[in-house]
């Protein structure tokens, strides 16, 4: 990079008070975790960025497969990003709770992105056998607890409320109908892939979707899917270099679709 522009990035306001050298380290980095055939972003590779007040010259970023001290960070963090129509407190928990139950049990392989101590996001998917996700049964108590809470739930709630409690988990019924269908992209399902937005745009993102396309391609598949939908980053994908290969439209939502995008391995 040359002298003069690295100069001027380093005037960023985001950049304010990190040293020309720490920031060309975190450009090197995020190039490095930008390339579609890299390895994932090194564990504990240092992150310079002070981006808020989140970040810290001296913070880490660590990924490393999901635990159960993981449950509630994940959790929240699916509030910050999908329960903005949620006004309750609790609600917005039991939203987070019971997706994030959800993924866990449906997932083969869990990979969180880890800050300061704390996960940040979580990268997930499944390898498929007979027509059937390879799931996780050590997460099924945890997800039929929350399930139980959110049926219960929705007894009282409004129709926004009952949508933000099932809304996701109808998408995982719709990957199942497409699994059924013999697709040769129904080798594997990449179901879940989140992260804080405070943390996003750093590469941690792109290092946990290939962490989980690393661990199903070893697991066996050659190709897998992903459910989103027009309300989500569906543009990254693409940017990850998979096709849409089916898109639905919600008859009761004109302007809302759930899109299916298909990747090789």
């Amino acid at each position: 990079m040359r002298q003069e522009d690295l100069e001027l990035i380093a005037r960023d306001p985001l950049f304010d008070g990190i040293e020309q050298e720490q920031v060309a380290t975190l450009l090197d980095l995020l190039a490095s975790a930008s390339v579609a055939t890299a390895e994932p972003v090194a564990t504990n590779q240092p992150m310079y960025l002070k981006k808020g007040p989140l970040m810290t010259d001296q913070s880490t970023v660590t990924y490393r497969p999901f635990e159960e001290r993981d449950f509630d960070d994940i959790a929240q963090v699916y509030t910050h990003i999908w329960t903005n129509n949620v006004e309750a407190p609790d609600d917005k928990i039991l939203c987070g709770s019971l997706m994030t139950a959800a993924s866990l049990l449906r997932s083969t392989y869990s990979f969180v992105a880890e800050v300061d101590g704390r996960a940040v996001g979580v990268g997930q998917g499944c390898i498929i056998r007979d027509g059937q996700p390879v799931e996780d049964e050590r997460w099924r108590p945890t997800y039929e607890l929350w399930l139980a809470r959110g049926e219960e739930r929705a007894k009282t709630a409004d129709r926004v409320l009952e949508g933000a409690i099932f809304g996701d988990l109808r998408e995982y019924s719709t990957a199942d109908r497409f699994i059924a269908t013999g697709s040769p992209y129904a080798e594997a399902e990449l179901n879940f892939l989140i992260l804080e937005p405070s943390y996003q745009g750093l590469g941690i993102g792109r290092a946990l979707f290939t962490r989980v396309c690393d661990a199903l391609r070893e697991g066996g598949a050659s190709r897998f899917f992903l459910m989103t939908d027009t309300e989500s980053n569906w543009e990254l994908y693409e940017h990850y270099g998979m096709t849409r290969i089916a898109e639905l439209p919600d008859p009761d939502d004109p302007g809302w679709a759930s899109l299916m995008y298909g990747g090789e391995l």
